[in-house]
């Protein structure tokens, strides 16, 4: 039993030792642009200098030699985009925590409800449990992610009264991304179950069983079930990684239409903080709420897409830069931030700041600028000239 044990532990350190270094000879051939975040304003002794520093022009072998040698030490390296000079290992020293719970409770959850699920439906075949969960099932499955994980924060922040920034001290902000994070595994064990009590019930045992006069209930339970866990369990561990690995984000930059529609309501106002640059159509049709962009990383270009506020009739949107959009639509009127503009800005970047473990003076001391809607022709110009 050991020798076995230790014959398959050991292909499997070898197996991980191939991959690993396959895939950083892999990384090694992708172009240089991806180790700068400002590679458009350097000079090419500037490139070379970065690439010498980090050790890229040695020979590969040195560089796989040295990789091994640092990772069996427990160094990560330093991180070049996502906080400059920032040990990689300290970094997952404060995500991955909150990441691995997550992911526990999150494949708790699945388990509480998809193995049951999957339970009821193989029990009941062809009847409505069946047919309920599976339409439960291939919604999950045909829907993409997004779609659902975007109803859940727009209806869950709602009634949980939760904002959008992640505080792991109040136990409603787990809500949501545990039940966002379950909703995968739910539906896979739920089917996967069903599939496997299915092919049991048609096995000799159960035609025996039967036979003596045992209860389809106790036949369910106490055989079916049994064995059909037994193929079911061995995915277990790989849905936890899958879990845990999806679960880590590192909040920098924000996609394309971030904002879209963001309305306020009496005293709920909204607000979206983001740490780099955002895409085009930023606050678009934004009827009410705050949203800032700080750019960092960003200091020497425009953090900011196309289009952005357009269709704006309400809110405002705060731009910490020197380097306006050239195609702002005639609807936004920008102005640079007042006083009065930092300290509604304030405790927005202070709780930012606290949660990403950033400086808050130096984005405080910055330059801003604001952008409100132009009451006066809030729909004169949306895509086009007109």
């Amino acid at each position: 039993m050991f020798k076995y044990l230790a014959k398959r532990i050991g292909r499997s350190i070898l197996t991980l030792f191939i991959i690993v270094t396959l895939v950083f000879c892999l990384l090694r051939l992708m172009p240089v642009e991806g180790y700068f975040a400002n590679y458009e304003k350097m000079t090419e002794a500037q490139i070379q200098a970065g690439l010498q520093s980090m050790g890229l022009l040695d020979p590969l072998p040195v560089q796989i030699g040295r990789f091994w040698v640092n990772m069996l030490h427990g160094d990560l390296g330093v991180s070049h985009i996502y906080k400059v000079n920032a040990s990689v290992t300290s970094i997952l020293a404060k995500k991955l925590p909150i990441s691995i719970q997550m992911g526990v409770y999150a494949m708790l959850l699945s388990l509480v409800i998809g193995i049951p699920m999957g339970l009821f439906m193989g029990r009941f075949k062809s009847r409505w449990p069946d047919k309920i969960g599976t339409a439960i099932i291939v919604l999950i499955q045909a829907v993409p992610a997004a779609v659902y994980y975007l109803y859940i924060q727009m209806y869950g922040t709602t009634a949980l009264n939760v904002g959008l920034l992640f505080d792991a001290s109040n136990w409603k902000y787990w809500v949501l991304p545990v039940c966002s994070m379950s909703l995968g595994n739910v539906a896979f064990y739920a089917m996967w179950l069903r599939r496997y009590m299915v092919d049991e019930s048609n096995k000799d045992y159960v035609r025996l069983a039967r036979a003596k006069g045992v209860s389809e209930n106790k036949i369910a339970l106490k055989h079916i079930f049994r064995n059909a866990m037994v193929p079911l369990v061995q995915y277990i561990p790989s849905a936890f990684l899958n879990t845990v690995v999806g679960s880590i984000y590192i909040e920098r930059d924000a996609g394309y239409r971030c904002g879209i529609h963001m309305k306020e309501y009496q005293q709920k106002v909204p607000a979206i903080v983001i740490g780099g640059r955002c895409g085009s159509f930023l606050g678009e049709y934004q009827a009410g709420g705050t949203i800032v962009v700080l750019g960092i990383g960003w200091e020497d270009r425009c953090p900011v897409g196309n289009f952005c506020g357009t269709g704006m009739h309400g809110g405002r949107i705060y731009l910490r830069t020197t380097h306006l959009p050239p195609d702002l639509p005639a609807q936004v009127v920008v102005s640079q931030a007042t006083e009065e503009d930092i300290s509604h800005l304030r405790p927005l970047v202070e709780e930012y700041c606290r949660r990403f473990q950033v400086e808050k003076e130096p984005l405080l001391a910055s330059h801003y600028y604001v952008l409100r809607p132009n009451t006066k022709n809030p729909y004169k110009q949306l895509y086009v000239n007109n």
